[in-house]
């Protein structure tokens, strides 16, 4: 016998939540490219306002330069920690899509495989049942010619008994 096949609604559910993760899987992508142009602008604006505020002290001593720069440094370290952190959590998340649309999908692999054999075991009782047919339309045949043939044989059986007893009688 083949295996018991998902219900309808089974499918249906797993279908929605494999459609559910795909839509999420793509929000999350398109979040990761949003959080990746933000941090490139903020990055671009923070050296933007450092450089300006470097270049408009001229006069500024040699250490007060290295502060900033030692400053600006740290705080692009930390950005830059910030936003690999963000980056492994996306992909992390992610990860956990992927691998749970991948059982989804073994799941409706494993009851198409099931349905694909009750599909086979269908057509092969539809020959059986088609062959069946085709011999009871045989037999039921073959029943009226041997009624036929049974009746002419009595029919015959009785003439010859009569025509031998008329001939003994001998009865015009």
């Amino acid at each position: 016998m083949a295996k018991e096949t998902p219900r309808e609604a089974d499918k249906r559910k797993y279908l929605n939540e494999l459609k559910k993760h795909s839509e999420q899987f793509q929000s999350l992508k398109v979040s990761l490219r949003k959080a990746n142009v933000q941090a490139n602008l903020n990055l671009e604006k923070r050296h933007l306002l450092e450089r300006r505020s470097l270049l408009s002290e001229n006069n500024g001593s040699e250490n007060t330069k290295r502060k900033v720069n030692n400053w600006s440094q740290e705080h692009a370290l930390e950005v830059s920690s910030g936003i690999t952190n963000d980056l492994k959590r996306i992909k992390m998340m992610l990860e956990d899509t992927e691998n749970h649309g991948g059982e989804i999908l073994k799941e409706l692999n494993d009851a198409s495989g099931a349905i694909t054999e009750i599909i086979d075991e269908h057509s092969g009782y539809s020959e059986d049942i088609g062959r069946g047919k085709t011999l009871s339309t045989r037999l039921s045949r073959r029943e009226k010619t041997d009624r036929f043939l049974v009746g002419a044989a009595f029919v015959f059986f009785v003439s010859v008994c009569l025509f031998i007893v008329i001939q003994r009688l001998r009865i015009p």
